[in-house]
């Protein structure tokens, strides 16, 4: 917990500026960076883009927890190649860990559907050959959230259709962020939300972030999960994802994805 350094640190500075576009929730980050609650000030920047050009759906038919992942895996895939056959095109997949991704790559094995893989290790080099080949394909993308493909590049698909995300991306248990949850707790808050969910979150909303990027850009983006759903989860996802206040349910036939393209 590097937020006592950091609050000396801004007690030298005549000011300071922290900006992000995954800074939510603002108190966890404010507490994070050591600024001082009374004496900060923070300004919430609307989302740029029409809402309409992004649709948002979740689909907590899977269940994505680490015991049941094996289970539900053919579940999951048959969804995946489902939503695929809908609306033809390029779709983002990020997946929690690259064992899970593996295993999903494993069940997608059909000549009809396109697939590429991220790679564990990839050089400069390869990682500019896999972009180079999403920008020319109508393929699934498999690649792993809070990795290289899935923050801070521009995807530029012209036959990319949307992002699938799987499960809330939360982070392995170690013994630093076990050590951090203790610290957190004898804080007197909630030692599993700030070390796990909140960063886990943060990795879907990042991840989400590869579609979208001008105005002009349309996607659809689908929640894998059933946590999804429920809080502390649901309460983490952007205002503009929700529509009445909660992202809608994907049908049985995803009919809704295909309206969405027509």
């Amino acid at each position: 917990d590097a937020s006592d350094m950091l609050r000396e640190r801004h007690s030298s500075c005549a000011s300071s500026i922290l900006f992000s576009a995954t800074l939510t929730p603002f108190e966890h980050f404010q507490d994070q960076m050591g600024y001082d609650p009374v004496e900060s000030m923070a300004e919430v920047i609307p989302y740029p883009f029409p809402v309409e050009n992004l649709g948002v759906w979740i689909d907590p038919r899977v269940d994505t927890r680490y015991r049941y992942r094996k289970a539900s895996l053919p579940l999951l895939a048959e969804r995946i190649v489902r939503l695929y056959r809908t609306a033809p095109g390029a779709y983002l997949v990020f997946c929690p860990s690259y064992d899970y991704m593996e295993m999903i790559a494993s069940r997608l094995e059909d000549p009809d559907i396109p697939i590429l893989v991220q790679k564990r290790g990839m050089s400069i080099a390869e990682r500019n050959r896999f972009l180079a080949d999403v920008s020319s394909s109508e393929s699934l993308v498999l690649t792993v959230s809070g990795g290289i493909f899935a923050e801070g590049i521009d995807v530029r698909a012209p036959a990319l259709r949307g992002a699938l995300v799987v499960g809330p991306c939360l982070p392995g248990i170690d013994l630093r962020s076990r050590l951090l949850s203790q610290r957190f707790e004898e804080k007197g808050k909630n030692g599993f939300l700030h070390v796990s969910v909140i960063p886990g979150m943060n990795r879907v909303v990042q991840a989400a972030g590869r579609m979208i990027r001008g105005a002009d850009d349309r996607g659809t983006l689908v929640l894998f999960g059933s946590r999804f759903a429920r809080t502390p989860y649901r309460d983490l996802l952007p205002g503009h994802w929700r529509d009445f206040e909660s992202v809608p349910v994907l049908s049985e036939d995803m009919a809704e994805i295909a309206a969405f393209w027509r």
